[in-house]
């Protein structure tokens, strides 16, 4: 079976991670140890077993020793499971009662087991878990998203962000505008686009173009870049040369250095 999952589990010692934010949501556990984690300019001292997940661009850093465990989601299997207008979760046990999420636990010990395994046909059980722990998730920490103007207005920024990083994902090949997105969220242009950049630390414009540049490579499958030319992101098959077809992918320059940059590269 081809491993080709839209997730990742990182196992990680004496991690040391400074601020940072991404598109994809993080469930961090921690298996041993300690951790100082520090999100939305809060800090929390996390325990052997506690839990913490991290929103879509939700500025985040941590310090942890001992062995913590890192789930990494991509947005687009989150939009598996959502309703079309995003979702929010809240999920912090140094909050309060550290017993309250023990299917959570379960769930998370479970794939972490499958994952280091090194078994045949782990592959099959990973998913399951994972799955199983989704589904989890949505059930136990997950907040409904907002309906209507009346709603949008009274949610709190974090939950806003979340619809709006939602929207994006759902329809950024569509040929998204911040005008059709200020209409879907029932605020002005203009008032959008300074919230996106003051919650994100980026334009929109470029969040969408990272979107699409991030997409446009994972469809190739290529180890590089071949041309960064023409105005509009393009996948051409170059002429066969010595009986191999090559691929060629273009991006405008400034695609090419932002999607490094959010890459970290």
């Amino acid at each position: 079976m081809k491993d080709n999952r839209d997730f990742d589990i990182v196992i990680k010692r004496d991690a040391d991670e400074s601020e940072h934010a991404h598109s994809r949501i993080e469930l961090f556990y921690v298996i041993s140890g300690d951790c100082v984690f520090t999100c939305k300019d809060q800090a929390f001292s996390l325990k052997q077993r506690d839990m913490i997940l991290v929103n879509a661009m939700e500025a985040h850093s941590y310090r942890s020793k001992g062995i913590l465990c890192v789930l990494g989601i991509d947005y687009r299997t989150l939009l598996k499971f959502a309703p079309e207008e995003g979702c929010v979760f809240s999920l912090n046990t140094a909050l309060g009662s550290r017993d309250v999420h023990e299917e959570i636990r379960s769930r998370i010990h479970e794939l972490i087991r499958q994952e280091t395994s090194g078994k045949p046909g782990r592959l099959c059980r990973i998913y399951y878990g994972f799955y199983a722990l989704m589904d989890t998730l949505f059930m136990r920490c997950s907040d409904e998203p907002a309906k209507d103007a009346k709603a949008v207005q009274l949610i709190p920024d974090d939950r806003k962000l979340q619809q709006i990083i939602a929207y994006v994902h759902g329809h950024y090949q569509d040929g998204i505008s911040l005008t059709q997105l200020a209409k879907e969220m029932y605020v002005s242009t203009s008032t959008l686009s300074r919230f996106f950049r003051k919650q994100t630390g980026i334009y929109f414009a470029d969040y969408v173009k990272r979107l699409r540049c991030e997409t446009q490579l994972e469809r190739a499958d290529i180890k590089y870049l071949q041309e960064i030319c023409v105005p509009h992101m393009t996948m051409e098959r170059a002429a066969a040369k010595n009986g191999q077809l090559e691929l060629s992918i273009s991006l405008e320059p400034q695609e090419f250095r932002l999607l490094h940059i959010y890459r970290g590269r």
